[in-house]
């Protein structure tokens, strides 16, 4: 999503702004998908740019893997990301503000949600995962396979 920010841009220093942001159904890669981001990003004027911090929810769709069931998993995002002017010299750390004064708020808020999707994804922490004779999820079905395999 980009954002236009040609009048803060173009204002003296120090000069900030805030907004509500409210983003449905973004694709950020790697098979996730959020269904809903909202929060509240602040914006700041600084030398050579300008300065966001990001507070906000998000809510992504994952398969467990134990039942290979989907579950709604919430993130919550608290970041800062600095952008400079286009002309500035490149720092891997900092995004560039387009020569038509936008900025690009989706990348940051890819990378954070990315980060923070956990290595083992489960829809519960006593989540019992598919039978490993049958194939049956073992939340949901009673399994027709012997007890003498162990479950």
């Amino acid at each position: 999503m980009k954002l236009d920010v040609k009048e803060l841009a173009l204002s003296p220093l120090g000069t900030s702004e805030k907004m509500s942001l409210d983003l449905y159904g973004e694709d950020l890669g790697e098979g996730v998908k959020a269904e809903k981001i909202r929060g509240i990003l602040k914006l700041a004027k600084i030398d050579h740019g300008l300065v966001s911090k990001f507070e906000g929810k998000a809510k992504i769709k994952l398969e467990c893997d134990r039942c290979l069931e989907g579950f709604d998993f919430q993130i919550i995002l608290n970041f800062d990301q600095e952008y400079v002017d286009e002309n500035q010299p490149n720092d891997d750390d900092k995004l560039k503000i387009s020569k038509d004064l936008k900025i690009d708020i989706s990348e940051p808020i890819r990378q954070e949600i990315l980060v923070q999707i956990p290595v083992k994804k489960l829809c519960s922490e006593d989540c019992k995962g598919l039978c490993p004779k049958c194939g049956k999820n073992q939340n949901s079905d009673k399994c027709e396979c012997q007890k003498v395999t162990g479950h």
